[in-house]
């Protein structure tokens, strides 16, 4: 309401950005966060803030890659990861230098997740290393380089180094649970459940799997991610013949996916209308402020080109008719010349 009467579409744009950051982080209600990022696109997209006009970029770019547009996020967090990294601030601004910094690190870290799912894995390892080598020795920054671990720990999950998986997760999981992130947590509670279950230790395995069910339980959100941890658990209490606990997530996958198809119907739907759309419209209008220019400049030069023309010619007939009357006055010989 206060930015609204000050009247300054900056401080607009910022507001909506924060009441989405809160829907996003504190409740991961993608739905209502998107609606304010759209909202704050609409003053930030042609702010001259290029904080702010970043900031909201990446938000956009968090609600594509949920959706799985993994190389549309991408480009979204490079141009982040530039703005925020090579954007000189002075020393005597420590809050804004802290800010870019972490911004810095966040499109690092969402960058590594985009080129996972496009299974770019020496790409991966090099953002890995960037970012370990850009938080260490900096007690700032120390939940941004959980995510890096986070990041290991699922390249070691991948190429099945275990035990270098388990203990990333377990260094990375400090810094998640604190920053109570249930949906990265719960992530990495699905891929030990996973590492576990493959080296035959059963009974941990799907107690970190149960984990992944409670925070869906008690927060009615999930990364699609995890989804086959439920599937896991069907197939174990199945082959337990716990019919009781089988019907039990068999109703929470059945639940998860109907979160999931929501989520994804709504969320798809609006970025593709109001995000997309608007983006190719600004795209094609500069295009075609472009081509108008071009076709200005291209008129200039045409119409100087037939004006030289003209002149050409009309210097050239002129000197035809010199040429031909010299040539009847040598005839006459009143003149000797001589044409060369």
């Amino acid at each position: 309401m206060a930015a609204s009467q000050a009247g300054d579409p900056d401080l607009i744009g910022n507001s909506y950005l924060t009441k989405g950051s809160v829907y996003y982080f504190t409740y991961r209600k993608y739905q209502k966060a998107l609606d304010q990022y759209l909202r704050a696109w609409q003053y930030l997209d042609k702010s001259k803030d290029p904080y702010l006009y970043h900031k909201n970029m990446y938000y956009i770019g968090v609600v594509k890659s949920y959706l799985g547009y993994y190389e549309e996020a991408f480009t979204l967090f490079s141009k982040c990861r530039s703005y925020y990294r090579d954007t000189s601030v002075p020393a005597d601004f420590p809050n804004l230098r802290y800010n870019m910094k972490k911004g810095y690190l966040n499109s690092l870290h969402q960058m590594g997740i985009c080129l996972f799912y496009q299974s770019k894995i020496k790409e991966v390892s090099d953002l890995i290393n960037e970012g370990l080598e850009a938080s260490a020795e900096d007690k700032n920054f120390y939940i941004e380089r959980s995510y890096f671990y986070k990041l290991s720990g699922i390249l070691d999950y991948l190429r099945k180094n275990d035990r270098e998986a388990l203990s990333n997760f377990n260094i990375a999981l400090a810094g998640i649970e604190k920053k109570s992130d249930f949906t990265n947590a719960s992530l990495i509670y699905f891929l030990k459940g996973k590492i576990l279950l493959r080296n035959h230790r059963e009974n941990e395995g799907i107690n970190y799997l149960e984990k992944v069910d409670s925070i869906f339980l008690g927060r009615n959100f999930a990364h699609p991610s995890v989804r086959e941890a439920f599937e896991l658990l069907i197939t174990h209490y199945k082959d337990k013949n716990d019919n009781k606990k089988e019907l039990y997530y068999t109703k929470q996958l059945l639940q998860f996916d109907r979160v999931m198809h929501n989520d994804f119907k709504y969320l798809s739907g609006k970025i593709i209308k109001e995000y997309d759309t608007n983006d190719l419209l600004t795209s094609k209008k500069r295009l075609e402020s472009s081509a108008f220019y071009g076709y200005i400049v291209a008129g200039i030069s045409f119409g100087a080109l037939l004006l030289l023309s003209v002149r050409y010619f009309k210097v050239k007939k002129v000197l035809k008719n010199i040429k031909f009357l010299v040539i009847r006055l040598r005839e006459k010989k009143v003149i000797k010349i001589q044409f060369q």
